[in-house]
């Protein structure tokens, strides 16, 4: 099952579950909107609504989901309602929410605090409006005049609170009548008494946060923008030494200044909020859910006011006096406790033992990690140099200096030490990575100090050589060939002034040897092999349509070998030669080379292989590009135009290297290494450098 298949089919779910969504939405408030035309047709009104009543539910008279529209109600009339309350409604991805409050089926709003005295089966007294009632009484215990009564005390309470204004807060409701028995006092009223005394709280003072407080309130962060800008810096960095220049690492100062300003800065404290000290009796109360009773809480309270919620690590030692009262220290804001009586306090612990920014740490480390690892894994050689190098600079270690690769044999440094050479040394051959049967040039691998490499001839055809050097075709100019290819041209385009500009470069040239010139051809070819065979077969071709001959005009190449090879072009009147145009002849010696190209390629692999073998002497070390180091730019063959044109070393090679024809093609192309002597600090790291291979 691929991808496509798996996003179609959820989708196609989510789309079902919607439209279940829908349809069960859509049903619901069809019967909520049954169950009201019932009630308004078939309801009979209990009672009147009051004056005062009338009064109270004013403020209700408006749309829920729309409250700038207000209704009217459609009676005075107080109609009865039983049933359960249920809350249904949509909800969207985006986090929107429709809800509606229902009772016995009937769209309700429950004004104040109605909804605190809902049971699960409930009896209210409404009034109705167009499209919902409104609950006046419910379950015996609520009504408007007692909801309206309790919300005033609320605001009281809540105003109390914010002022921090001294004395016993303000009950939002007043203390029932509990059984109980007592010595010397009526049951009801002591147990009232013992009620009143447990949900009793009072303000002490009120004061400001302190500076500990608030660092314990505004934790450090996980520095995610100390992070991205190191990152960013790393990058502009590590483009800089990839080449990028001055610019990207100028440009690499502005994020790594901000990020350790960032890091590094004091963080303002920001505004001290309010806190009060309260005094309470500490109750625990046991709150379940509804919807599953095995889902139990303990939620801690200050009488029957303020909800206390304690850290994990007070609760193991806490002990509460024996009255229960405690004196305690809450934030205005959101009722955090800063302080418990005389033994537990935020501010004490925030300053012996402050808040460990774990998530700064992780975050910072994890960009270090994932910038170390780029790093490595672009420089991984250079970067085990660099804390060699590191660790020798910081135990202030002298370079040890050696003057032959003898005296490196017999006393090699430790891994890490800087040592000093000065000497001649020669590039490694080594395999190619992506052509094994080719060796290619190692200049990061020098032989300090090894034997010279004498090369051999270069086992290569005469023919094949030819062609591919482009000797196979020897011209030389013709003026009078030229002045009448261009009249010849001029004439033909007289009527295109554009053509003619084009073609007042065209040239033409003799060809001397033409027989010479067929038979190498010819010859050459016959070793060919694979894609070489078509190159030879349109080399031919094109020379058969492009020189032209005294007498003969062949109109194939084999007719123009049979003419070469009878001698035909060395007759008299022929004087073995021909004409042909500059660009043809170019393009004949281009067609040679990449002929040639792959016995030329062999011949040169196996000279390679062959001065690979014979490598001796000295030691061979390992050495890394820089500033003290600098390596001959070797490119490889498979980037050479020419693979017979020798690469020009950084400094002139001494006179014996300067030698000429197919053996001066070795030592130039096979063997341009460092033979010139220069002085450079090499860096000796653990298995690297230096290397028993090849010592003498």
């Amino acid at each position: 099952m691929d991808s496509n298949t798996i996003r179609i089919g959820l989708m196609l779910i989510i789309l079902a579950w919607t439209v279940i969504s829908a349809i069960t939405y859509m049903a619901r408030r069809s019967g909520n909107k049954d169950a009201l035309r019932q009630l308004k047709r078939e309801g009979q009104p209990l009672r009147r609504l009051g004056a005062e009543e009338q009064a109270l539910v004013q403020p209700f008279l408006v749309r829920p989901a729309k409250p700038t529209q207000s209704v009217a109600l459609l009676n005075d009339g107080v109609f009865p309602l039983r049933g359960a309350f249920v809350r249904h409604g949509l909800e969207s991805s985006h986090g929107a929410a429709t809800l509606h409050d229902t009772l016995g089926g009937v769209d309700v709003v429950l004004p104040y605090d109605a909804r605190d005295y809902l049971r699960e089966d409930n009896q209210a007294e409404v009034v109705l409006t167009e499209k919902f009632a409104i609950v006046v009484a419910l379950n015996g215990e609520f009504d408007l005049v007692g909801g309206r009564e309790r919300e005033a005390r609320r605001q009281k309470q809540n105003q109390q609170w914010s002022s921090g204004k001294l004395g016993e807060m303000q009950n939002v409701v007043d203390a029932d009548a509990v059984t109980a028995e007592g010595a010397g006092q009526t049951p009801d009223v002591q147990a009232e008494h013992e009620f009143a005394e447990a949900m009793r709280v009072e303000i002490l003072s009120q004061r400001e946060e302190t500076p500990a407080e608030i660092a314990w309130r505004r934790p450090a962060g996980i520095a995610f923008w100390p992070a991205m800008l190191g990152l960013a810096a790393f990058v502009c960095m590590g483009v800089a030494a990839a080449g990028g220049g001055l610019a990207w690492l100028v440009s690499a100062a502005a994020p790594a200044l901000l990020a350790v300003w960032l890091t590094w800065r004091r963080r303002p404290l920001g505004a001290a909020q309010k806190v009060n000290r309260v005094r309470g009796e500490l109750n625990a109360i046991v709150l379940t859910n509804p919807a599953n009773a095995q889902a139990v809480s303990t939620q801690l309270f200050l009488g029957d006011k303020l909800p206390v919620t304690l850290p994990d690590h007070w609760r193991a030692n806490l002990e509460l006096p024996d009255d229960g009262r405690v004196d305690v220290d809450l934030r205005v804001e959101d009722y955090a406790v800063l302080r418990l009586g005389n033994r537990f306090s935020v501010d004490e612990e925030q300053r012996l033992f402050p808040r460990v920014a774990w998530g700064r740490h992780v975050t910072l480390a994890l960009a270090g990690l994932i910038a170390g690892a780029a790093f490595g894994l672009v420089g991984g050689d250079d970067l085990r140099g660099d804390v060699a190098l590191t660790s020798a600079w910081a135990r202030g270690f002298q370079p040890r200096v050696y003057d032959s690769a003898t005296a490196l044999a017999q006393d090699p440094p430790a891994p890490g030490d800087v040592v000093a050479l000065k000497g001649m040394g020669r590039c490694q051959f080594q395999r190619d990575a992506y052509r094994q049967d080719e060796v290619r040039f190692d200049c990061e691998r020098i032989r300090w100090q090894g034997d010279a490499i004498q090369a051999d001839e270069l086992r290569l055809a005469p023919a094949a050589l030819a062609l591919y050097s482009g000797a196979f075709l020897k011209t030389r100019p013709n003026p009078m060939m030229d002045m009448l290819v261009r009249n010849q041209i001029y004439g033909s385009m007289a009527g295109n002034p554009l053509a003619a500009y084009n073609a007042r470069n065209v040239s033409a040239v003799t060809v001397n040897r033409v027989t010479d010139l067929v038979l190498t051809i010819e010859l050459a070819c016959e070793a060919a092999t694979g894609q070489a065979i078509a190159e030879c077969d349109r080399l031919k071709a094109e020379t058969v349509d492009s020189l032209m001959l005294a007498r003969d005009e062949p109109d194939s190449w084999l007719a123009l070998l049979r003419l070469a090879q009878g001698g035909a072009l060395k007759q008299q009147r022929n004087a073995d030669d021909g004409v042909i145009i500059t660009r043809a002849a170019d393009l004949l010696r281009d067609l040679a080379r990449s002929s040639m190209e792959p016995q030329v390629r062999e011949a040169l692999a196996r000279a390679g292989n062959d001065l690979m073998a014979r490598q001796r002497g000295g030691v061979v070390l390992q050495v890394w590009p820089g500033r003290s180091a600098p390596l001959p730019p070797l490119p490889p063959l498979a980037h050479m135009p020419d693979l017979l044109q020798p690469s020009a070393p950084p400094t002139p090679l001494p006179a014996a290297a300067r030698e000429t024809g197919v053996k001066d093609l070795a030592n130039n192309s096979l063997k341009v290494i460092a033979d010139h002597i220069r002085a450079c600090s090499f860096l000796i790291v653990d298995g690297v450098i230096p290397s028993n291979e090849g010592r003498g």
